[in-house]
């Protein structure tokens, strides 16, 4: 996937979005296991997979794309003050460096790349805000998917002794998230 100034805010923006359809789904998907329905089992391990899949490509995405801020501000770092420094297998820096030694540090290029530094590092910002705003959200999300794959060892009885506390977990979890949309 190519990383843009869009990709991490886009990806938190879409797993927020879609983590009530998630719970909707997961629910439907125990409902069926619990009748005995074929495949109902996949159908929730692949949803709670997905889910997690989603959330790990969002964190991922804030880490890459404020690891590229810091690259850009280094290759401005480099040109700015004509320092290359060490070696650094990052290409942007590389640019920098190769830019430095033709001499064509120039005030231009200086400010472009302070710019896609700045855009870069408000896009990991925008997207790690949304996703600590909408953690209640998500982990609660992540328990009910737990609580649901404990239930059949449980006999699907909410009750359970077994589960009581993972229920109890995601009860908090999910009163929280309804008083943090409120």
């Amino acid at each position: 996937m190519t990383l843009t100034v869009r990709t991490a805010p886009t990806l938190a923006r879409k797993l927020i979005k879609s983590t009530g359809y998630i719970r909707r789904e997961l629910a439907a998907a125990s409902k069926a296991e619990q009748a005995g329905r074929e495949g109902a089992t996949e159908t929730r391990q692949k949803i709670t997979s997905i889910f997690t899949d989603r959330l790990k490509a969002a964190e991922q995405a804030v880490e890459d794309t404020l690891s590229l801020a810091e690259e850009f501000e280094a290759a401005v770092h480099i040109l700015r003050f004509k320092q290359p420094g060490a070696f650094h297998p990052s290409p942007v820096i590389g640019a920098a460096k190769r830019c430095l030694s033709l001499g064509c540090a120039n005030p231009v290029l200086i400010e472009k790349l302070e710019h896609a530094a700045k855009r870069a590092r408000d896009a990991a910002e925008r997207a790690e805000r949304r996703l600590v705003d909408a953690e209640a959200d998500l982990a609660a999300t992540a328990l009910h998917g737990e609580l649901l794959a404990a239930l059949p060892g449980a006999g699907f009885d909410p009750q359970h002794p077994d589960i009581k506390d993972l229920r109890q977990k995601y009860m908090a979890a999910a009163n929280s998230s309804r008083k943090a949309r409120a």
